[in-house]
């Protein structure tokens, strides 16, 4: 969606929903993505993705949306492997910027 937005189509992702014609063929899919222009050309931009997903390898050890973020793992050496957290471990990234908390 962004580089869609960069030459002028920003709404691209929502035109594939109901069926874009492209030089003669319609394209109907649903397009997962975000459209960060904003981001990359404004001083005050914000980004448009709110959550994040952390992998080790093959397997996904936190999930983090806004400020929170919960470790289902957690990797502290590269070649051992993850310490699974029961339950999780919730921390507040504003609050803790550094994971500290125990």
């Amino acid at each position: 969606p962004t580089l869609m937005a960069a030459v002028g189509k920003p709404d691209v992702k929502s035109q594939l929903l109901t069926g874009l014609s492209v030089g003669g063929r319609t394209f109907k899919n649903h397009l997962d993505g975000y459209n960060q222009l904003d981001m990359l050309t404004k001083p005050d931009g914000k980004s448009q993705r709110h959550e994040f997903f952390y992998f080790a390898e093959t397997s996904m050890n936190a999930v983090r949306v806004d400020q929170w973020k919960i470790h289902t793992a957690i990797k502290d050496k590269w070649m051992e492997a993850a310490k699974e957290i029961p339950g999780g471990l919730v921390i507040d990234i504003k609050v803790d910027p550094y994971e500290r908390s125990p």
